[in-house]
């Protein structure tokens, strides 16, 4: 696998049935939302948070990819061609 490639892994997740009533009524597919949340929360707390090392967690995570896919950041300090989180 490449860095330029994103490895999934499948866990199971329970949720209250409303939300997920909810997320179809807007006409929302349910797993791409919450992958996209996940990964939008994980770059905004990069962000957020002094104490870690968001160059070395990136890259270390290889991170980079599902930033671009979901358009999540992290700031231009870590990667300047990605732009601030336009979609999270």
């Amino acid at each position: 696998m490449s860095k330029k490639e994103i490895e999934y892994v499948e866990i199971t997740l329970k949720l209250p049935k409303g939300i997920v009533d909810f997320l179809k009524d807007m006409g929302e597919d349910v797993e791409e939302y919450l992958v996209r949340a996940i990964v939008c929360d994980i770059a905004a707390g990069l962000e957020a948070d002094a104490f870690w090392d968001p160059k070395y967690l990136v890259k270390k995570h290889n991170l980079m990819p599902a930033f671009k896919k979901y358009e999540a950041g992290p700031s231009s300090y870590i990667n300047p061609e990605v732009p601030l989180g336009t979609d999270c």
